[in-house]
């Protein structure tokens, strides 16, 4: 996705300088329109206003030369026959108004703003929100009356404010008519309400220059706006049209479109990786790490996947399968090979026994006690490899005997043999876990059989109670130390030439370091060897 995103990334910005300028030229198009609309919606009102100047200019050339009451009619009929004018009035330069449509006469010397008008002596349009002698708002149009050079007076011509909305049509603009100085002449909305629609910070140098202009931005009442500005005779008077924001289609971003087409291009390339390939991947890879794992319930991949996918999928599958069925082949074959030791161990120890029986037959015919000694000895090392066998019968299958089972068995097989009445054997013995492969197990049974022929030895010189201790302790460097314990009935408490030479032997097949000796009435026979591992 991300080297999709770096291709299509020219295609984007390609995208969004198309998209500028489209918007641009969008803008400037909208701004015409605006402009044009602005102009259009207030034509009633600028042909009013345009009208009202012309009819005073005329009225300015005829009134100088009247009598008042001759003035006075001529003024009220041209209003009444206008219906458009609440009030005309030729006030003279002294201040006094002698002639005007209501007939009265009106003294305007200490008004100041005559005294301007008559300082100026140009024409000027004014906005008065209560007239003297309308009572109402009006629009005053003043014109100069001249006679050559000399200023004569001033004619003022009043347009109700009412009459200037009535010409405009319902818009969902606010029409404002400015001087030149920003001051309100008019609006289609009442004068109270109109500073709230003016562009906030409005400063009146805006009004300069004779082209139109439109912009964005916030009114007087924050609400953001969309405005124009039209000169109606440059200088003079402006025109202000401000119009709701989405007038001008300002409200969406250039760089959102070009981004939005380059998300959805991440969008259908995610989608097509994850619909074809990443599904298709992790359930592959889900059945891969579950039979990794072990299982080994073969589940179906329905991967409706492209074909290299879908191959990927089957050969897993066969590969499973094989496997599967190569484990369970090659389990059958151990399980029939264990059954086989067992049965070879089973009829070696049953051998073993016989051949302890027979011995133990022969032994009950001879009156020679050697005879009998030797056989006896001969018979416990017999029984001590049939308990070896018997333990590897019950442990088949496994790569390691447990010497806390084993040892403590061919002791007590031992001591049952040598158990008559007037002498009994106390067995005490701690083994640790210990565990040796048979190779080792085997030598240290027959070292710990062999062992045992002192114990009954001195046993049976003793009689009553015999206290026998058998210790197998794991050591800190790794070794484990064999230690059998028993009572010492005579000056010497080794065993015979023949059981030394098969302790030592034994010792040697396990890798044991043998010691011995005799500690005040105990006799104690130990050997320490490395724990071999299976």
């Amino acid at each position: 996705m991300g080297l999709m995103g770096l291709a299509l990334l020219p295609l984007t910005v390609l995208a969004y300088v198309q998209t500028a300028r489209t918007q641009s030229m969008s803008d400037s198009r909208a701004e015409a329109a605006i402009l044009g609309d602005t102009l259009s919606a207030a034509a009633p009102m600028d042909r009013g206003i345009m009208r009202a100047r012309g009819a005073a200019q005329s009225l300015a050339a005829i009134v100088a030369g009247l009598p008042p009451e001759a003035c006075s009619t001529a003024l009220a009929r041209f209003v009444q026959g206008s219906g458009f004018y609440s009030f005309a009035g030729y006030t003279q330069a002294n201040g006094i108004m002698e002639c005007s449509s209501k007939g009265t006469r009106q003294d305007f010397s200490a008004s100041e703003r005559f005294r301007g008008l008559m300082a100026g002596g140009v024409p000027r349009i004014s906005a008065i929100p209560a007239a003297k002698m309308s009572g109402t708002a009006v629009l005053t149009l003043t014109e100069p009356v001249k006679a050559g050079d000399q200023l004569l007076g001033m004619v003022s011509l009043s347009i109700p404010q009412d009459v200037l909305r009535h010409q405009v049509d319902d818009t969902a603009a606010a029409l404002i008519v400015l001087d030149a100085a920003g001051n309100v002449l008019t609006s289609t909305l009442a004068l109270d309400q109109t500073p709230a629609r003016l562009p906030q910070n409005w400063q009146p140098s805006a009004l300069s220059g004779d082209s139109g202009q439109s912009f964005v931005g916030r009114a007087a009442d924050g609400k953001q706006s969309a405005f124009a500005l039209v000169p109606i005779a440059a200088g003079e008077i402006y025109l202000l049209g401000s119009w709701p924001v989405d007038r001008l289609d300002a409200d969406v971003p250039t760089p959102v479109f070009p981004a939005l087409i380059w998300a959805a291009s991440l969008l259908v390339v995610w989608i097509a990786a994850e619909t074809q390939v990443l599904r298709h991947v992790r359930l592959l890879r889900g059945a891969i790490t579950a039979f990794a794992a072990g299982d080994r319930r073969l589940q179906p991949l329905d991967l409706r996947a492209p074909t290299e996918l879908a191959q990927m999928g089957r050969a897993f599958q066969s590969m499973a399968l094989a496997v599967t069925q190569g484990e369970a082949e090659l389990e059958n074959t151990i399980r029939q090979k264990q059954i086989l030791l067992r049965e070879v161990h089973h009829r070696v120890m049953n051998n073993l026994q016989l051949i302890a029986s027979i011995l133990n037959m022969q032994g009950r015919t001879t009156q020679s006690p050697e005879t009998k000694a030797a056989m006896n000895s001969i018979k416990e090392r017999v029984l001590s490899l049939a308990t070896i066998h018997r333990e590897l019968y019950v442990t088949a299958g496994q790569a390691e005997v447990q010497l806390a089972e084993l040892l403590p068995q061919i002791l007590r097989n031992h001591l049952k043999l040598a158990t008559v009445p007037g002498r009994v054997y106390d067995l005490d013995f701690r083994i640790d876990d210990i565990r040796l492969a048979p190779e080792q197990a085997v030598p240290l049974a027959l070292w710990l059989t062999e062992g045992m022929a002192n114990v009954i030895r001195h046993g049976a010189a003793k009689g009553g109670r015999v206290a026998v201790g058998l210790s197998l302790l794991r050591q800190p460097d790794g070794t484990a130390r064999l230690v059998l314990e028993n009572p010492v009935t005579g000056p010497e408490g080794a065993a015979g030439a023949l059981g030394g030479q098969l302790l030592a032997a034994f010792a040697q097949q396990f890798g044991g370091e043998m010691a011995r000796g005799r500690e005040g009435e105990t006799w104690r026979l130990s050997v320490t060897f490395p724990i071999a591992q299976a």
